[in-house]
């Protein structure tokens, strides 16, 4: 598993480094570079920011409850690919 970390987390980054962990921790870098870096290189993204990850989940349930013609279908579509993800 490889993991990104942001500034918040910086105990846990280095607790993962000393597990064998591949993992990047940025401390001043923004949201927006954080989770470039997390899509390009498939990274798990660890964060104790409230907010950042509230805008996280309305970006990828947005995504499909947009695509999808019920809600329902939409939310079974993010759960099956957050899942399918997390292997």
């Amino acid at each position: 598993m490889k993991f990104v970390v942001n500034g918040m987390l910086g105990k846990v980054a280095r607790w993962l480094r000393m597990l064998g962990y591949d993992t990047k921790y940025f401390n001043a870098m923004s949201d927006d570079e954080i989770l470039k870096v997390a899509s390009e290189e498939k990274r798990i993204l660890l964060t104790r920011d409230y907010q950042f990850l509230r805008r996280l989940i309305f970006m990828v349930l947005g995504q499909f409850l947009l695509k999808e013609k019920t809600i329902l279908r939409g939310l079974l579509t993010s759960q099956s690919n957050l899942i399918l993800s997390l292997r």
